[in-house]
């Protein structure tokens, strides 16, 4: 069915074409080896039908089918200049994102309108997070309502209160008791956060009860000493989603029965009828009877554990919907056997047992519409943007830039910009300082950094006589409640341009970190990664060659862990033909893919 709608559609496009002038790419790549197959192909055409107008649609396809498709329209009304996209999967028959700008000149400067939608996160880039900020529409619920919300993904925030350190590391928000909320971070990540926050920060936030919101999948995590009991948790492997600046998002409505309880607390209710919600921890029998029991925050050696008794024995078709491990909400009146708090179940088809939580909640939709007001008078631009989650139409930002600016003497030019955020006030500070002459040799250099609530870089690039180059430090703020407490650096990069040839070096000591502030994907163990790019000219285009080396704990010649390449050969003025392939040497069978393919432009 979808194939037969893309060959209409592109039927059509045709069709059309023979109408109006129009003009298109044909990309294709084959993937060679280690199998043969469509990894991927995408047709781009446009449409000129009226002076001024195109049109222009992408159709993607991969080896499962007909992927992707967007259309774009471009035009003018007078001095009014009209764009706007729209993007679709086709595959899973969904609506993505879309955008439209409105733009047009005024008697010093410019105007422009422009409006971003996006479905969900999933289609929010890293390049949507540079030009708008983090994705804004998340749940946020305090310490002390975390147990309402078990198997929900949301931001928690509370103060840090104490803690257990062992290998790994128990932070204990809000109280110490069994009412706590913790997070959890195993010895293998532990050393990254303190590289993030300090030696031993623990000791630190506890002692000065340090406010933080953290993100991440709440779970329920049980405990048999004391009794028994369950807190909610949530276990992080990233620093990225811890912070001390508070938690933006807006509040989860919640709601839950006025008489819920945790299974713990049910001994303290007997002759009562409540909610319980808690993890199904096993079935027992009793009597002979086999599976008569269903054993609610723990086992047979746990006092305080709830049970669920049931006369003729839990069916199988019952018991696998209500696995061992799933964490439920039941609701019955409490009786108390052999110290035992118990509900009775007089009839299983009526007996009122639900997975997850008791509490329902309200949660965003999770679409995000950004709204942007720029205006431009050289060499200022003011950027305004306003967001709406589907709760109305906030003030999000603000940023004010500028271009050229004349800076102390010498002839220095200094461009900037300054942007504050409703949530967090000041939010980033960007410079490039142009044209600054070195006392030799006619060396000419550029400086450029950002700073930013949770980023840092310094660049250095030097100009001489055909050959330049840029130095960039990569790092992070450690932040004491709202001030700054040092910076960690997390790796640096050199690149070298020579006529055709550019070198570019990076160095990671933290991958993850470097990633977020790069091009360059690092896998497991890589750590540092070696790319060379020749561009030469030839009778029909440009000849273009790169070969990329990533360095790991596993390389083998040099510390080689993966090798990349890509060959550009233009065959024709209309016709590029490309081959690449890349090689993991940590597996037994190093070739991850040999592609070959082309662009053919008409």
């Amino acid at each position: 069915m979808r194939g037969a709608f893309a060959f209409i559609l592109l039927l059509l496009f045709w069709q059309v074409g023979q109408c109006f002038s129009f003009s298109g790419e044909w990309d294709c790549t084959l993937q060679l080896l280690p199998t043969l197959s469509l990894y991927s192909s995408s047709l781009t055409l446009q449409w000129r039908f009226i002076p001024g107008w195109f049109v222009e649609s992408t159709s993607t396809f991969a080896s499962s089918g007909f992927r992707y498709q967007d259309f774009y329209v471009s035009g003018f009304l007078g001095d009014l200049s009209c764009e706007g996209k729209i993007y679709f999967h086709a595959e899973e028959v969904r609506y993505r994102r879309a955008w439209a700008k409105l733009s047009w000149p005024l008697s010093a400067g410019t105007v422009e309108f422009s409006a971003n939608h996006w479905s969900s996160s999933m289609e929010y880039t890293s390049d949507h997070k540079k030009t708008y900020g983090p994705w804004p529409c998340v749940n946020v619920v305090s310490w002390e309502e975390a147990w309402c919300h078990v198997g929900r993904t949301l931001y928690v925030y509370g103060p840090v209160v104490g803690y257990e350190k062992q290998s790994y590391l128990r932070l204990y928000i809000g109280r110490t008791d069994p009412y706590r909320f913790e997070v959890y971070i195993s010895a293998s990540y532990l050393p990254n956060f303190e590289v993030a926050f300090g030696k031993n920060f623990w000791e630190t936030w506890a002692e000065e009860n340090r406010v933080i919101c953290v993100y991440g999948e709440i779970k329920d995590w049980r405990y048999t000493a004391d009794g028994g009991y369950s807190v909610p948790q949530i276990s992080l492997s990233s620093t990225a989603n811890i912070s001390m600046r508070g938690c933006c998002g807006f509040p989860t409505k919640t709601t839950c029965p006025p008489n819920l309880i945790r299974w713990f607390e049910a001994k303290n209710h007997v002759g009562e009828t409540v909610y319980v919600q808690g993890p199904i921890v096993s079935y027992a029998s009793e009597g002979g009877v086999s599976n008569r029991l269903l054993r609610i925050g723990g086992g047979g050696t746990v006092p305080n554990r709830l049970e669920i008794y049931y006369a003729p024995g839990f069916p199988d078709d019952f018991r696998s919907r209500f696995s061992a491990g799933k964490f439920v909400c039941v609701y019955g009146t409490i009786s108390l056997v052999g110290g035992v708090a118990r509900i009775v179940v007089d009839d299983l088809t009526t007996f009122p047992i639900y997975e997850g939580s008791c509490c329902g909640a309200e949660l965003l939709p999770g679409q995000f519409l950004n709204w942007r007001v720029e205006l431009q008078f050289d060499p200022w631009t003011f950027t305004v943007d306003f967001g709406d989650c589907s709760t109305g139409t906030v003030f999000r930002r603000a940023t004010l830039s500028w271009e050229g600016l004349p800076f102390l003497c010498c002839g220095l030019f200094l461009d900037g910009s300054l942007t504050f955020t409703k949530c967090f006030a000041w939010e980033g500070l960007s410079f490039v300082l142009r044209d600054l002459f070195l006392p030799c040799c006619g060396i000419t250099a550029k400086i450029s950094g950002t700073l930013a609530l949770d980023s840092l870089s310094l660049s250095f690039e030097p100009d001489w006589r055909g050959i330049s180059g840029c130095f960039t430090i990569y790092g992070g703020l450690s932040w004491l409640e709202n001030a700054i407490r040092g910076i960690e650096v997390y790796g640096w990069s050199i690149s070298c341009y020579a006529g055709n040839v550019k070198l570019r070096i990076v160095t990671a000591l933290d991958p993850d970190e470097v990633e977020d502030r790069t091009d360059i994907t690092f896998y497991s163990g890589e750590w540092e990664y070696l790319g060379l790019t020749y561009s030469g000219e030839s009778s029909f285009g440009d000849l273009i060659f790169t070969a990329e080396f990533w360095f790991g704990e596993k390389g083998i010649i040099f510390g080689v862990q993966r090798f990349k390449f890509n060959l550009e050969i233009p065959l024709m003025p209309t016709i590029t033909l490309i081959l690449k392939g890349q090689w993991n040497f940590t597996k037994s069978s190093p070739l991850d893919w040999l592609d070959s393919g082309w662009e053919i432009t008409f």
